[in-house]
């Protein structure tokens, strides 16, 4: 009986759901109303942002002095907070190992102030019997 139940709401369901896209409303070819819409005009200049010794401005990220004043920049996990992609790669106990773009970190990674590169983390070296490996 439980079936027969089910089995007649699937039905009523399924005969409800393909006679109301009867009822849709037709648009009719004479009675389309259109629109025209104003012009719009757009005037840009073109800028120069590509220095000579720089191979692609994509990725690129200039900080100025007045940037880091306006972000209270007193570290280097400071200096990436508003930057999305970029993210200080910890090493514990607070410590960095330099900084991680969109995934790619350690010599994958450009980093240069003031047109120096930058050391992006260092090789632990230990002594083990007296030699030293790196």
């Amino acid at each position: 009986m439980q079936q027969q139940h089910l089995f007649r709401l699937n039905i009523l369901c399924l005969s409800l759901m393909t006679a109301l896209p009867v009822y849709a409303e037709n648009v009719q070819a004479g009675q389309a109303q259109e629109k025209q819409l104003d012009t719009i005009q757009v005037k840009a200049k073109k800028q120069k942002t590509r220095r000579d010794n720089e191979v692609t401005g994509l990725g690129k990220l200039v900080k100025t002095a007045d940037t880091l004043s306006k972000e209270q920049v007193l570290d280097i996990r400071d200096l990436t907070r508003y930057d999305p992609g970029i993210a200080v790669v910890e090493q514990g106990r607070g410590a960095s190992s330099g900084y991680s773009i969109r995934g790619m970190d350690k010599n994958r990674v450009s980093l240069t102030v003031d047109g120096l590169a930058q050391i992006q983390s260092y090789t632990a070296q230990a002594a083990l019997g007296g030699t030293r490996t790196a």
